[in-house]
Order: structure tokens, then sequence, then C-alpha cells
């Protein structure tokens, strides 16, 4: 004896009914929820308020004058950093240099204390980025 799955069971299709063809129904959904008293509110003929004003600009890499970036170990267990100095013209927006930074040479950077510390010795992609962006740069020993 076999069992049939009642929803595939071909003698039992369901029925389909037509949609409701009242009066009102122009064949849009717009016309079909009006018809049924669920039609949507209209829009507000007030015009839309101004725009916030922009915010003032944020400082950009073109605003420091010569970065600085050097190779280091000290105090660091044996660990390289790569260091980033002459970014305080940057202010608030050298977080955003740092993420930038994370993303194009794919380590970790740290703000701190008016410098980027980058993680590893990334010397030399780091100057080429930093040209790339227009930049002026001097490596320091």
């Amino acid at each position: 004896m076999s069992r049939r799955d009642p929803k595939r069971d071909p003698k039992k299709k369901a029925e389909r009914r037509p949609l409701d063809d009242s009066a009102g129904f122009g064949g849009t959904l717009g016309d079909l929820l009006a018809a049924r008293g669920l039609a949507p509110q209209e829009a507000d003929p007030r015009p839309p308020e101004a725009a916030p004003a922009p915010p003032a600009a944020e400082p950009t890499l073109a605003d420091c004058p010569t970065l600085s970036v050097r190779v280091d170990r000290k105090g660091r267990r044996g660990k390289v950093v790569t260091l980033l100095d002459g970014v305080d013209p940057l202010g608030d927006a050298v977080e955003g240099l740092a993420r930038d930074l994370r993303k194009a040479l794919a380590c970790g950077v740290t703000a701190r204390d008016g410098q980027l510390i980058i993680q590893g010795d990334h010397s030399g992609h780091l100057i080429e980025w930093l040209r790339g962006k227009g930049v002026q740069v001097s490596r320091r020993t």
C-alpha cells in the first residue's frame, strides 16, 4: 500500500478562485486596496524641509606639510612597527586615515600620540600609497 502526499495528490487539487471583479477594481494593486477600503494615504502636499547645511570640511592629507615614515622595534619586545609621524594637523580625521590604511595595507593600524603605528615593516608600501595620494613623504632611519 503506497502512501500519497496530500499536497502532491493529483486528485486533490486546490480550487482556484478568480479575482473579485467588483466595481472599482481597475486591475492594479492600488485599485484593489481602494476597493477593499485599504487605500494608501495621500502624499503630504507640503514641500520638504530644507536640507541641513553640510558639515565643515574635514582636514585631508593635503593639510599635512610633510609626513615622515620610520621603522622601529625599540620597547616592543622585538616586534617591528612602522611609524607615521606628522599627522597632527588631521585632528579627529586621523582615525579615518587609520581605517583607510588598515584596508590598503591589510594590517593593524593604531593612532596614538599624534602618530600612526602600523604593525610590521610596511614602509615601502606606505610611502608608495601616500605618494599616490599626493603627499610629500620622507623616510627616516
